[in-house]
C-alpha cells in the first residue's frame, strides 16, 4: 500500500514575478535579477561572442528559494562596490544578499522574521521599497501599517486599503528626508494620493503639507515618483489619463483606454520611464523639464511585446520584458521604424509555460513514451506545448532495403574535413558504400570508386586516420588505402588459420582481436601498419575501444578497454605494452557479457563504459594512475547495448543503441541520459554531410537524421493567439479537442469574450474545424468518451451560462461532439444542466458530473425506436459546496470541493447512485485530486500545498471508516491546476525501480512535476539523507527548508509527513564529494549515518533523477 510520496520538479516554474537591473556580481557588470517566486536567477548583459554589435544575456546563478519571493529591491551600502539585494518571502521573512566574487557565492548578510500576530494581510499582496538615497527599507506586508528598515518601529496608517506606494526624493535640495506617496481607495470606492515624510527621529509618519491628498481618477492604479532633478512629485497612471502631481499643481495628458502593468525608470534624471500594459503594447513616457519642473509630458508608442509581468530597462536600449501569461524578452529599442515592430527589435525569447491550465497525455507516435500535450499561457500568447522528455530525431532520409545490416561508419573526403561524404554499410558477408552526390542525395557508389575497398566481405571499422588515409579492417585483413580508396597502401593479414574478430581504431592506432583472444596493437603511420606490441591471454574478446581520453592529445589513446565472453568482464590496459591495469567483473550470467565498451571524456573526467547483452550499461571514472571509482549500473533497455561517441554542439555526446535508445551527455559535472524518439536503433555513426547528423539504422531501414540539442525535456510551441481553457485526445480521430476564450472586440468598442470548442490535427496541430458557443455561454471542462452502447468516440463539453447578476450560474449545458470523416465538428446531442460543469469523467460506461453542488450521472441511450441515442440525466448525490474536481478509480469517485475538501463516492450498480463512503473532514480548497491506489489518494489545495488520505475501512468504527485520514504533507509552494496519472520517461519492463512514477501535476507558475511512490525502506533512507541535508545545507537567506515544506493553509500549520523533496534530494549530486560524504557517513554529532556508502547513495539519487 502506496503511502510515502517522492516529489521532483520535471520543469522548474518560469513565470516571471519580478525582476530589476542591478550591478550585483561587480561594479562594471550589467546584471538581470529575475524572481520567479521560489527561485531567483541572476543574468549577465554581455556582448555576443557570434556578433559584434549585439548582446545577450547569460545565466549566472539559479538559486532555489525555499519561499515564494513577495519583494525584490536592491540598494548599495556606503564604501560597497556592488549592489546589495534586498527580498521578503510570503510567509514575512526578509533578506539581504551580496556576492562575493572571489568565492563567486552569494553571501546572506542579514535575515530577520517581519510577522505581526495581530496585523491583517495587505489586500494587493506585499510591497517592497528602497528610499533613493538609499536611507532605509519601506515594507507594506499588513493592512493599514507600513514598517521601514533600520526603524525597529512600526508606522500606523490612516489608509487601509493601500492600492500602491513608493518612496521617493523630497524636491527640496536641503530635506535629506524621504517621502512616503501612497494611492489609496476609501470606504466609499474612492481614490486619492497622499505623502507623508518619513522621519527616522520621529515615532510617526507626517503629512507633507506641500503636496497634500488629491482625489485621483477611479481607475488610477499605478504612481511613479518623479526624482528632485525633475521637480519632485509624482506621476499617477489612470485607464484614461496620466497626471503629474506637485506642490505647484497638477498636470495631465488623456490617452487611449488601457490598464498600465508594469514600469521602469530608465534613466537616473528620471525623465524617461517605460510603460507596460495589460495586452503587451510597450510605451515610453517621456518628461520635459522647464524651470526646474516637469512642463511637459508625452507618451511614445513603441511596439508589442509579451504582456508585461515586469519591465527592466539594462543598457544600450536592450529592455528585459518579463511576463506571466507569455514568453519573457530581451528586445532592444530601436531609432528607426520597423515594419510590424515599431520601435522595438526581439533579440530573444525565454520560455514560459505560465499559467499551465490543463494538459493531457499522449503517445502519439505508440512508442512506449507519453508527451505532454499542455494549455499554456493566455490572451494572445495563448498556446499548446508539446512536452517530451529525451532527445528528438528530425529524419531527413531514408534507405529501406538493409536487412541484416551488422555495422555502419562515416568517411570523410581527407583527415582535416568537417563533413562526411561516404556511409559504409557492412553486411554479413559484404560491405556496400553508400556517398553524396553532387546535389547532396545520398546513393550507391560506383564499383570504379570503390577502388581496393574490401567489398566483398563484412567490415569490422573503418576510418579516416593520419595522413589523409582511411583504414579498414575485415576479418581476413587490415587495409591502409589512400582517402579516395585508389590506392592501398599497406595490408595486414593475421597468421594463418586465424580470423580478426574485433577491431577499434582512431587516428593514429589500431588494436586488434583475433578469433582466439589474442590482442595486437598497432601504430599508423604514413605507409605502414607498424606492430607494436601484442598479447596472448585466454579468454575470447568480445568487444574493445581505444578512443582517446587524453586532454593532451586527443588522436592518440594511452589506455584499451576490452571486453571478454568467458568470465564476462572488462579490463583496463596500458598503451603501448598491453599491460593490465584494471579488471572489472560483472558476473557469470551468460546477459551480462559486454557487447560495447567505450572511453570518452566528459568535462575533463575521464570515463569507461560498457554495455552489457541485458541492457545495462556500467560506468566508471578512471582516474590517475588508472584508478577506477564512481561505478554506477545504469538499466536502458532489455537488449544487447552497442556504444557509439559523437559531436553536438561542439560537446562529446554517447550514443547507446538498443531497444531504448539513449544519449548520454553531461550537464553541470553529472551524466545525464535522453531517451530518443525512436523505439530501436541497432547501429549508429555520426554523419554530418550537411551540418551534425547522425546515420541510425531502425526498423531495418537506413535513417539520416539531425539530433536536438540534449536537454531533459523538449518542448515545441503552438501559438494560438487565445486563451488556451482545456484539453483531451480522441485517438479514434487523431484529433486534440481544445476549449479556447478568445477577446475580441464588439460593435461598441468594448472588450467581449467569446468561447470556443475547436479541434486540431494530432501531429500537425493545425486548427481543423470549431464550435462556437453562444453569448455568455462559458466553455469549463471537455472529456472524449465512449459509451458501451456505442463504439463512437465522442467529445463532451461542460459550457455554463455565465450572467453578471448571479454568483453561480444556474444553467449549462452538456454538448456531445463527434468528428466526422471530413474532420468536421457535428453536434449529436445536447443537455441542459441546473448549474456549471465544473468536471467530467466518466465510471461504469456513464459520465460523471460536478454541476454546482452536485455530483450527477448521466447515461447515454436509445431514445426512441429509430434508434437515436441522447443523454440522459441519472441520479444526483448532494452534499459539496461546489463540485470542482473529480478523479474516478474503479468503482470509486473522488470529489475535490472548493470549500470541503476531498469525499469519496461509490458507483453502485444495483442502484444506478453514487453513494457516500468516506470524507475527509477538514476545510481544504481543493483545486485537483487524484487516486494513488484504491485506498490512498493525493489532493492539492490552494495554499499551495499537497496532501495525501488515505481510506480506513479496516477500522471497526463505522464512524471512523467514514472518515479520510490524512496520512501525508507537504507545501509545493506553487498552485497545481490539474494533476493526472502518467509519467514522461519510459518504462524498462524488467527492471526494479526504486521509485514509482504515478502522477504528473502542472501548476499556475508553469512549473510541472512528478509523484512517485516509495517503499518503506527506501523512504525511510531518504528521509534520513534529507534531514541530513536539512542540517548541512543552509538556504539562501538563512531560510529553513524544514519550514518551508512545513504544511501551511492560513488556518494550521502542521510538519511535511511521508513526503520527500525530490528537489533537495537530487541537489545531493551538486554537492563537493567531502559535503557529500560528510552527509552519508553522518560524521558531524547532529548527522545520522547512512547505511548505504557514499557510492550507493549517489547511484540511487541518480536513479531517482531519471525519473523526470
Amino acid at each position: 500500500m502506496a503511502s510515502h510520496y517522492y516529489v521532483a520538479t520535471a520543469k522548474k516554474p518560469d513565470s516571471v514575478s519580478l525582476a530589476i537591473r542591478a550591478n550585483f556580481t561587480a561594479t562594471e557588470d550589467v546584471n538581470l535579477i529575475v524572481s520567479k517566486t521560489t527561485h531567483l536567477e541572476v543574468h549577465i548583459l554581455e556582448n555576443d561572442p557570434y556578433d559584434e554589435n549585439a548582446k545577450i544575456l547569460r545565466l549566472l546563478l539559479d538559486l532555489p528559494i525555499y519561499g515564494r519571493i513577495s519583494t525584490l529591491r536592491k540598494f548599495r551600502p556606503p564604501g560597497s562596490p556592488t549592489d546589495f539585494l534586498f527580498l521578503t518571502i510570503e510567509r514575512y521573512q526578509c533578506f539581504i544578499l551580496s556576492y562575493n566574487a572571489a568565492s563567486q557565492q552569494v553571501v546572506t548578510e542579514a535575515g530577520a522574521n517581519l510577522q505581526d500576530r495581530t496585523g491583517y494581510p495587505a489586500s494587493e499582496g506585499h510591497v517592497g521599497m528602497i528610499d533613493p538615497d538609499h536611507q532605509l527599507i519601506g515594507l507594506h506586508l499588513y493592512q493599514g501599517l507600513v514598517k521601514f528598515i533600520p526603524i525597529t518601529s512600526r508606522q500606523i496608517l490612516d489608509e487601509f486599503q493601500v492600492l500602491c506606494m513608493e518612496l521617493m526624493q523630497s524636491p527640496k535640495e536641503d530635506d535629506r528626508r524621504p517621502l512616503l506617496a501612497l494611492l489609496h481607495q476609501d470606504a466609499k470606492g474612492i481614490r486619492h494620493v497622499k505623502t507623508y515624510i518619513v522621519d527616522v527621529t520621529m515615532p510617526g509618519l507626517i503629512e507633507y503639507a506641500e503636496l497634500p491628498s488629491k482625489t485621483v481618477d477611479v481607475t488610477a492604479n499605478l504612481i511613479l515618483p518623479v526624482t528632485r532633478i525633475m521637480g519632485g512629485g509624482v506621476i499617477v497612471l489612470s485607464e484614461q489619463n496620466i497626471t503629474w502631481i506637485n506642490s505647484r499643481g497638477l498636470k495631465t495628458i488623456s490617452i487611449t483606454p488601457t490598464i498600465m502593468k508594469s514600469w521602469n525608470q530608465m534613466d537616473d534624471t528620471g525623465s524617461r520611464f517605460l510603460l507596460g500594459d495589460y495586452m503587451g503594447n510597450l510605451f515610453v513616457l517621456v518628461l520635459t523639464s522647464i524651470d526646474g519642473a516637469v512642463g511637459d509630458i508625452r507618451l511614445q508608442y513603441l511596439g508589442v511585446v509579451s504582456q508585461p509581468s515586469s519591465i527592466v530597462y539594462l543598457e544600450s536600449g536592450y529592455v528585459f520584458v518579463g511576463s506571466h501569461f507569455e514568453d519573457s524578452q530581451l528586445v532592444q529599442l530601436s531609432i528607426p521604424h520597423i515594419e510590424n515592430s515599431g520601435y522595438l527589435d526581439v533579440k530573444a525569447e525565454y520560455e514560459n509555460l505560465a499559467p499551465i491550465t490543463d494538459f493531457c497525455l499522449v503517445d502519439v507516435e505508440k512508442q512506449g513514451q507519453g508527451q505532454l500535450v499542455a494549455c499554456c499561457g493566455g490572451h494572445k500568447g495563448g498556446s499548446l506545448r508539446i512536452i517530451r522528455s529525451g532527445i528528438g530525431i528530425e529524419i531527413l532520409g531514408a534507405l529501406s532495403d538493409v536487412p541484416e545490416l551488422s555495422g555502419i561508419w562515416s568517411l570523410k573526403p581527407s583527415s582535416n574535413a568537417e563533413s562526411h561524404n561516404v556511409l559504409v554499410l557492412s553486411f554479413i558477408s559484404e560491405t556496400r558504400l553508400q556517398t553524396t552526390g553532387s546535389d547532396g542525395i545520398l546513393g550507391p557508389m560506383d564499383d570504379s570508386s570503390t577502388g581496393c575497398f574490401m567489398v566483398q566481405e563484412a567490415t569490422l571499422a573503418c576510418s579516416n586516420v593520419l595522413m589523409d588515409k582511411v583504414l579498414q579492417v575485415t576479418p581476413s585483413s587490415a587495409m591502409l588505402m589512400t582517402a579516395d580508396m585508389q590506392t592501398a597502401v599497406c595490408h595486414w593479414k593475421p597468421p594463418v588459420g586465424r580470423r580478426i574478430a574485433h577491431a577499434s581504431v582512431n587516428a593514429c592506432q589500431l588494436l586488434l582481436a583475433l578469433d582466439d583472444g589474442h590482442l595486437l596493437y598497432f601504430e599508423i603511420q604514413d605507409s605502414a601498419l607498424l606492430d607494436v606490441s601484442q598479447l596472448n591471454q585466454a579468454n575470447e574478446v568480445s568487444c574493445l575501444n581505444i578512443e582517446s581520453v587524453d586532454q593532451s592529445n586527443e588522436k592518440h589513446s594511452s589506455y584499451a578497454l576490452v571486453g571478454t565472453w568467458r568470465d564476462t568482464s572488462v579490463r583496463l590496459y596500458s598503451l603501448p605494452d598491453l599491460r593490465e591495469l584494471q579488471t572489472l567483473s560483472f558476473g557469470i550470467v551468460s546477459d551480462m557479457i559486454p557487447r560495447s565498451v567505450l572511453l570518452i571524456t566528459f568535462d575533463h573526467v575521464r570515463y569507461g563504459m560498457a554495455g552489457l547483452g541485458d541492457g545495462y550499461l556500467h560506468t566508471f571514472v578512471i582516474g590517475d594512475s588508472a584508478a577506477i571509482s564512481s561505478q554506477r549500473k545504469v538499466p536502458l533497455g532489455n537488449a544487447p547495448i552497442i556504444l557509439n561517441s559523437f559531436a553536438s554542439g561542439g560537446a562529446p555526446h554517447v550514443f547507446a543503441s538498443s531497444d531504448r535508445p539513449t544519449v548520454i551527455h553531461n550537464s553541470n559535472g553529472k551524466l545525464v541520459f535522453s531517451n530518443l524518439n525512436l523505439t530501436e536503433v541497432s547501429r549508429m555513426c555520426p554523419f554530418n554531410f550537411e551540418g551534425e547528423a547522425l546515420a541510425l539504422i531502425s526498423d531495418g531501414a537506413l535513417k539520416i537524421g539531425a539530433i536536438e540539442s540534449a536537454e531533459r525535456l523538449h518542448i515545441k510551441k503552438v501559438l494560438l493567439g487565445e486563451t488556451a481553457r482545456r484539453i483531451a485526445y480522441n485517438e479514434e480521430s487523431r484529433t486534440f479537442g481544445v476549449l479556447t476564450i478568445k477577446t475580441v472586440l464588439d460593435e461598441n468598442g468594448e472588450e467581449d469574450e467569446k468561447h470556443f470548442f475547436k479541434i486540431l490535427d494530432d501531429r500537425t496541430f493545425e486548427q481543423l474545424d470549431e464550435f462556437a458557443m453562444g453569448p455568455l455561454e462559458h466553455v469549463q471542462s471537455i472529456m472524449c468518451v465512449t459509451f458501451p452502447e456505442d463504439s463512437t468516440a465522442y467529445y463532451c463539453v461542460g459550457t455554463a451560462l455565465v450572467l453578471p447578476v448571479e454568483e453561480e450560474p444556474s444553467k449549462g449545458r452538456l454538448l456531445l461532439f463527434s468528428v466526422t470523416d471530413e474532420r468536421k465538428i457535428r453536434l449529436i446531442d445536447e443537455r441542459e444542466t441546473a448549474g456549471c460543469p465544473y468536471c467530467i469523467s466518466f465510471i461504469s460506461g456513464k459520465l460523471v458530473v460536478g454541476i454546482n453542488s452536485k455530483v450527477q450521472l448521466f447515461s447515454w441511450v436509445q431514445s426512441d425506436d429509430k434508434g437515436s441515442m441522447s443523454l440522459v440525466p441519472g441520479k444526483i448525490h448532494y452534499g459539496n459546496i461546489l463540485a470542482y474536481t473529480i478523479a474516478v478509480r474503479g468503482e470509486f469517485v473522488l470529489v475535490g470541493d472548493l470549500m470541503k475538501s476531498v469525499s469519496l463516492l461509490q458507483f453502485k450498480p444495483a442502484t444506478q447512485s453514487l453513494d457516500l463512503i468516506a470524507r475527509h473532514p477538514d476545510t481544504n480548497w481543493m483545486m485537483a485530486v487524484e487516486a494513488i491506489d484504491d485506498d490512498n489518494f493525493l489532493g492539492a489545495e490552494n495554499s499551495h500545498n499537497l496532501f495525501a488520505l488515505r481510506k480506513q475501512s479496516e477500522l471497526e468504527s463505522e464512524e471512523d471508516s467514514r472518515r479520510l485520514a490524512e496520512n501525508g504533507a507537504y507545501h509545493l509552494g506553487d498552485l497545481v491546476n490539474v494533476m493526472k496519472h502518467g509519467s514522461l520517461v519510459m518504462k524498462i519492463p524488467g527492471h526494479e525501480v526504486i521509485a514509482t512514477p504515478v502522477l504528473l501535476f502542472c501548476t499556475v507558475k508553469g512549473g510541472i512535476g512528478i509523484v512517485a511512490t516509495l517503499e518503506d525502506e527506501m523512504f525511510r533512507t531518504l528521509q534520513d539523507l534529507q534531514d541530513n541535508m536539512r542540517k548541512c545545507c543552509k538556504g539562501v537567506g538563512g531560510l529553513s527548508h524544514a519550514q518551508w515544506r512545513r504544511f501551511n493553509n492560513g488556518r494550521r500549520s502542521r510538519e511535511s509527513e511521508n513526503f520527500i523533496d525530490g528537489d533537495l534530494i537530487e541537489s545531493f549530486l551538486n554537492l563537493p564529494s567531502e559535503q557529500q560524504k560528510v552527509i552519508v557517513e553522518g560524521s558531524h554529532p547532529k548527522l545520522k549515518k547512512l547505511p548505504q556508502a557514499l557510492g550507493e547513495v549517489i547511484q540511487i539519487v541518480e536513479e531517482l533523477s531519471r525519473l523526470h
